[in-house]
């Protein structure tokens, strides 16, 4: 691979600090934007909630880490030391130079990927501990505040591979030109066609719009009132809740919307409990509520 192993060990030592720089430069705006928005959260608890979600990040990389491996291996050459201090339009380096420009691609979108893990596992503390209103204005503003400071620390860390016709070296001299956003569209550009890029592009927002719709239909449900909670039924499938697990009770026209959380992964599910009139619905939810307020002994889901 280019750089031999020296730029390997660059890039393990620059991929973990390049997670807690993100962390430690987005702490203090997290925790003053989720106050000005209503979130009454320390700094501990924001750093707490924020090294959570880097965790999952850097859990998920790991993961991956072979299969960029086994890329890297079959797609990249030995390093060819004719080519270093070559000019990036120099003929010679035009193969060597494409395969790499791909298997950067490729590294971005897997470190992208990890993100947003990352940030849905964030997203289910921030919900978790707040108002679900607040919660939701929080979450979008910490996810673009470490969106963009992500993008412009890796812009300037750069923990990749390097380039075939530059010599090894922990930092660039011209780290601080350019952005993020300008290197990855040059990079897709040169490596896919117009029209390429267009249904790639497409994909991957069809891709993430069905993953939203799929994550957010809730399933349909009947339930059962229990002394200590409550029965969810779903296709015969039957799950005894807690009422300290039952999140959300909303009525949405002739039907009832029930959302529960788990206490251990703290992640939720929505069901849906059709009734004949709204009229029903909001006694069901009355029902629910009450029950929840009455005193019960040990209950577990």
């Amino acid at each position: 691979m280019w750089g031999g192993g020296a730029q390997s060990a660059f890039v393990a030592i620059k991929l973990p600090l390049l997670l807690l720089a993100v962390g430690a430069c987005t702490l203090r705006a997290s925790a003053t934007l989720g106050a000005a928005l209503g979130a009454r959260l320390g700094l501990r608890e924001t750093a707490a909630m924020l090294l959570v979600g880097l965790a999952t990040t850097a859990r998920v990389l790991l993961a991956l880490a072979p299969v960029s491996l086994v890329l890297v291996l079959t797609a990249a050459a030995d390093p060819d030391p004719s080519l270093v201090g070559l000019s990036s339009d120099a003929p010679a380096l035009q193969a060597s130079l494409g395969i790499a420009r791909a298997v950067l691609l490729w590294h971005v979108v897997v470190v992208g990927v990890a993100g947003l893990v990352g940030m849905a596992r964030l997203a289910q503390l921030v919900r978790a501990v707040l108002d679900p209103t607040i919660a939701r204005r929080v979450f979008w503003t910490w996810f673009a505040v470490q969106g963009l400071a992500g993008s412009e620390l890796s812009w300037l860390f750069r923990p990749f591979l390097g380039k075939p016709h530059l010599p090894e070296s922990p930092w660039r001299s011209e780290a601080l030109s350019g952005n993020f956003f300008q290197e990855a569209m040059t990079i897709a550009n040169s490596t896919f066609s117009p029209g390429q890029l267009a249904a790639l592009i497409g994909l991957v927002l069809s891709v993430i719009l069905v993953a939203f719709a799929a994550r957010a239909t809730p399933r349909e449900a009947t339930l059962e009132l229990l002394p200590g909670g409550l029965t969810i039924d779903v296709d015969g499938h039957v799950q005894i809740v807690a009422f300290a697990a039952v999140r959300d009770v909303l009525i949405f026209q002739e039907a009832l919307k029930l959302v529960v959380e788990d206490p251990e992964t703290l992640h939720r599910r929505a069901y849906t409990v059709p009734t004949s009139t709204t009229g029903d619905a909001e006694r069901l939810r009355d029902r629910i509520l009450r029950a929840a307020q009455q005193p019960a002994g040990a209950f577990r889901i």
